[in-house]
């Protein structure tokens, strides 16, 4: 609680001063404190007096399924991306659309 109080302190102070790059990395910070927060919680039990974390895994073979089709196909959205951002960089307006 106290790490989000202060991220969100800091996010509200660079708001101000315009430094984007630093206020996105700050935006990302509650969502992730948030999450292992909650991970921490739960750990090892995913389903509550239930189930623990080892029960609820799925087999080494379909992991290792997934793995290699994340290795594949995280490249392929991170090039698509960046080529995106190349292609439409400049092209807003300096006063924004609404004005």
């Amino acid at each position: 609680m106290g790490l989000f109080a202060l991220v969100t302190e800091a996010l509200m102070a660079l708001a101000k001063k315009e430094q984007t790059r630093t206020a996105v990395l700050l935006g990302n910070c509650p969502f992730s404190s948030g999450i292992a927060a909650v991970a921490l919680i739960l750990f090892p039990d995913l389903v509550p007096f239930s189930l623990s974390l080892w029960d609820v895994a799925s087999s080494s073979m379909s992991q290792r399924f997934v793995l290699i089709g994340a290795a594949f196909v995280t490249p392929v959205v991170l090039a698509y991306s960046a080529f995106a951002y190349w292609i439409f960089r400049g092209r807003t307006p300096e006063t924004g659309w609404g004005e």
